[in-house]
């Protein structure tokens, strides 16, 4: 049998491709440090899937979601180039403090909803 056709060459080329893939930033589960899975599974939360404790109005009260607020005309072009999201960035703040990952609005509102966020949690986490 022709060596591009043996069973360890093509392992050999799977296993050179998920290595090249894990150190490009793979960030599976069997990557995480052992502290990162204890302080995961340390605070595990409820799935409800059809709970709709928030809404988009909510968001929307919170200045966590909206239209773009590109500047104006009239100031500076680099400031033209990298408009100014409010939003996005209350997010990214809102998020790093519950503990998710960076989403856009609509995404913020189906995690809040799933993962049983309370209201009070949420408000604090914005206070902070």
């Amino acid at each position: 049998m022709p060596a591009r056709f043996r069973a360890g060459a093509i392992g050999d080329v799977c296993a050179s491709h998920v290595r090249r893939r894990h150190k490009a930033g793979n960030v599976g589960v069997e990557h995480a440090a052992p502290d990162a899975l204890r302080a995961a599974l340390s605070h595990p939360r409820e799935s409800a899937a059809e709970r709709a404790e928030f809404s988009r109005d909510d968001l929307h009260a919170w200045g966590l979601a909206g239209p773009r607020q590109l500047q104006s005309a009239s100031q500076d072009a680099s400031l033209q180039q990298n408009p100014v999201r409010p939003a996005a960035l209350r997010r990214r703040l809102l998020c790093a403090q519950l503990g998710i990952g960076d989403c856009d609005g609509k995404q913020l509102l189906r995690v809040l909803n799933r993962f049983s966020f309370s209201r009070p949690e949420v408000l604090a986490a914005l206070d902070t």
